[in-house]
């Protein structure tokens, strides 16, 4: 009884064997616990808040690069643009003349040493004049291209001069084909009438990669000329090469379709001269990734729809990398400005700081861990002392009768209430030990989950046959057959639902029988109203079962019989009722005949005597059949007649003729062919009727055999054979045959799909009522043979069965 003292007899707050809470953990997390939640908390907040405040920081200082990007740019082009606005507007004011190539050249000259970052500066008109200024990179002086009128074939001179602006020396190309006109500069003024920013291309004199900014001469709406400034590409990547380099980081100038205009991993070389393409590298061919993946996605999205700058982050490697795109929206340019750098370059000072202060958090939670440790202990150290002195007392190793002491007041009243609940349900566990043992109906406790035995009492055991051994070694399903699958479920089920569960079914006993049980079982919960154990009650009902499998065969017994006579007393009122029509047919048909035969002495033609035949043989034909029709109600009679059990003489092939005058048609409906033979005597002594039911059975179950017989040669014969003190009546079909294992002659045992099994089973009562007995055996290859043996008469006198 002590496994139900600790387990069973406690509520959970006060169960004395198995502690659920630790005291000791309770304390330790009352006391730790605020003072970590405080420091969670504050940690929280500030990762929070100095996350977004160290995100801000980062996009502000690129957007404070990315500006001032844009305005190196700008400072590097403006000159370029100064110098094509100037000349335009001189040249309309009529300060600087066109036609004077001089004055054209001196000027440009002026602007092209000023300002370094011009590689060239040019002037072109609609005629083909073309005045070119521009730095020779090689000997450091200046070049002049003159081509004076592109109407004729004149060619072009070349003139080299020192930054005093004196001739170092001359040189004339007459072959020079250069026509500016064709130039996208130039048709780029052409088309638009307004200042352009040409595409990157290569340039026709240096064979460069550059672009060039044009602006045309307007009087009166007519385009006069052109002046153009070059810029090479290698310049503005010069310009951006120092930017970030040293924190590993870049600034790149893209077009909104992802060409690379400058980059400090690329540099364009030189082209080939009267080559205008320049092909540009791809953004995802440059070697560098961060950009590849940032930059690359944002421009494949929606390139024309970046208004703003547009922020990223990127994990790459160990470093979390921070990117911004921007366009440059001055003067008319399509270019986007991308940066990107380590992010740490911007807050990594304050990333520093902040994982200092979480080291510093993380060792004031552990001080505060180990501090709320040592309290809880020194706390929770009587406790635990009043606890094992309370499990002492429930195992029975002290005296209940004494007091459970404890250093606190708070637990002196609970002590003496363990104290008396120990008392009160040790009485309550012996008396109820007492009354499961002693119980004369079988009983077993079962776990809640209802997998195992918790305890069975000897009753059980007697009832089945099995020792208690049987029943705690294995689990529910195994010791109690019928529980297992759906059954198991439902119990399972039930039990969850509070719902009381019953079935009556064979349980297996030791012996290999089946013995019928009622169980009953329901849930008992303990005192905190938690499952405890199952409470299964078992009941022997095997007499009652078989009293009512006597009665219920008694009752199927006397329906049969019920029927059998009903339907004789139907059969005998329709023979007497159809025996009228059918002999009134035949007399209207020997009338019928009499009319049709020629009186004598009168003429009939070779038509008419032919007509009086045809109908003469329909007549004999409807004769014939209804005096078959008149045979087979005879028959029926016969067959079905009362005869009160009596046993007398017949005829057993008058019998089988009978018969087979009523199942013939069904036959021939089936395809089958029904043969009958007899040989010897076969006058035998039974009652004509029931052996009449056991043919009509025979001949019923051949009939159904053959009709789901795919065969093409099906055939029954009825056979009747006679010996000295027997004669045997045989049934054989070629048929599937009876399968194996089927045990024949037995109640409820049929291979029917609407079968009762009743009807091999009723013939061999008929046959024993007779004096007869039924056999069987298995034809080869396949096919099934049923005899009814029955003994000839010995006597003239009848006897009374």
């Amino acid at each position: 009884m002590t496994r139900h003292l600790d387990n069973l007899t406690l509520p959970p707050r006060l169960r004395l064997g198995k502690q659920r809470h630790s005291l000791r953990l309770i304390l330790v997390a009352c006391l730790v616990g605020l003072q970590l939640f405080a420091i969670a908390a504050v940690m929280v907040l500030t990762t929070v808040s100095t996350e977004q405040a160290l995100q801000r920081q980062s996009r502000g200082l690129l957007e404070e690069a990315g500006n001032a990007v844009i305005s190196q740019i700008k400072a590097f082009l403006s000159p370029v643009r100064q110098a094509a606005t100037l000349s335009a507007r001189l040249t309309t004011n009529g300060a600087l003349e066109p036609t004077d190539l001089e004055a054209l050249e001196s000027h440009m000259f002026r602007l092209v040493q000023t300002a370094p970052q011009i590689f060239g500066m040019y002037y072109a008109d609609p005629t083909g004049r073309f005045v070119f200024v521009t730095r020779d990179q090689v000997s450091g002086q200046f070049r002049t291209k003159i081509i004076t009128d592109r109407q004729t074939p004149s060619g072009a001179k070349y003139i080299w001069r020192d930054s005093g602006y004196s001739i170092v020396r001359t040189e004339d190309d007459p072959i020079d084909e250069y026509d500016p006109r064709s130039r996208p500069w130039y048709q780029g003024v052409v088309e638009s009438s307004r200042p352009v920013w040409t595409d990157p291309y290569i340039f026709y004199t240096s064979g460069k990669p550059g672009l060039t900014y044009a602006t045309p001469i307007m009087d009166r709406g007519q385009l006069t000329g052109v002046f153009g400034v070059d810029i090479r590409i290698d310049a503005i990547a010069e310009l951006l090469s120092g930017n970030w380099a040293s924190r590993n980081g870049a600034s790149i100038i893209l077009t909104r379709n992802g060409d690379v205009i400058a980059h400090p991993a690329i540099s364009y070389g030189s082209g080939t001269a009267f080559d205008d393409q320049l092909s540009l590298v791809r953004l995802s061919e440059v070697d560098d990734p961060v950009a590849r993946q940032v930059f690359d996605d944002q421009l494949a999205a929606a390139p024309d729809l970046i208004k703003g700058p547009q922020f990223d982050l990127l994990h790459q490697g160990n470093q979390e990398h921070v990117s911004m795109l921007m366009p440059f929206d001055d003067w008319d340019l399509p270019w986007l400005i991308a940066i990107h750098a380590p992010q740490e370059n911007f807050i990594g000072e304050l990333q520093a700081d902040r994982t200092r202060l979480y080291w510093i958090a993380f060792m004031v939670a552990v001080l505060n861990i180990g501090l709320g440790v040592f309290m809880a202990d020194r706390i929770n150290k009587p406790v635990q002392q009043f606890a094992k002195l309370t499990r002492r007392v429930a195992r029975g190793d002290e005296d209940p009768r004494m007091a459970i002491s404890t250093p606190y007041r708070e637990l002196e009243p609970t002590g003496e209430t363990l104290v008396h609940e120990i008392r009160q349900r040790r009485r309550f566990e012996t008396a109820y030990g007492r009354t499961f043992e002693m119980a004369s109906r079988g009983m077993a406790q079962i776990s809640p989950e209802g997998t195992r035995f918790l305890r069975v009492n000897d009753q059980l055991c007697k009832m089945l046959g099995h020792p208690i051994s049987y029943f705690t070694e294995r689990s529910v399903s195994e010791a109690l057959g019928p529980l297992h699958g759906e059954r198991l479920g439902a119990f399972r089920d039930a039990m969850q639902s509070d719902s009381e569960f019953s079935i009556e079914a064979p349980f297996p006993a030791s012996d290999g029988r089946a013995v019928w049980l009622r169980m009953n079982a329901i849930l008992v919960r303990d005192d905190a109203g938690e499952p405890d154990h199952v409470l299964a009650i078992f009941d022997d009902v095997s007499e009652a079962r078989e009293a009512l499998e006597r009665a219920e065969r008694f009752k199927r017994d006397m329906n049969h019989a019920t029927r059998v006579n009903m339907m004789g007393e139907f059969a005998s009122g329709l023979a007497h009722e159809l025996n009228q029509p059918l002999s009134a047919i035949v007399h209207d048909v020997d009338t019928a005949k009499l009319s049709l035969t020629p009186a004598e002495g009168e003429k009939v033609s070779k038509a008419q005597l032919a007509d009086r035949q045809e109908i003469t043989h329909i007549l004999n034909n409807i004769e014939a059949q209804a005096l078959r029709a008149g045979d087979i109600i005879r028959a029926l009679r016969n067959l079905i007649r009362k005869d009160r059990g009596q046993l007398r003489r017949f005829d057993l092939v008058s019998l089988c003729e009978q018969t087979i005058s009523l199942m013939e048609h069904d036959a021939r409906d089936h395809g089958i062919v029904l043969r009958f033979e007899h040989t010897g005597p076969s006058e035998v002594l039974g009652n004509r009727t029931q052996i009449g039911q056991v043919i009509v059975n025979f001949l019923r179950n051949a009939i159904d055999a053959l009709g789901t017989h795919g065969g093409a040669d099906r055939k029954i014969v009825l056979r009747v054979t006679g010996f000295s003190d027997r004669v045997d009546l045989e049934v054989e079909d070629n048929g599937p045959g009876v399968p194996a294992g089927m045990a024949l002659f037995s109640k409820f045992e049929t291979v029917k799909p609407a079968g009762i099994g009743l009807g091999l089973s009723i013939c061999r009562s008929i046959a024993a009522a007779n004096n007869g007995k039924i056999s069987h055996r298995a034809m080869v290859p396949h096919g099934a043979l049923f005899c009814l043996s029955l003994p000839r008469p010995t006597h003239a006198e009848e006897i009374s069965a």
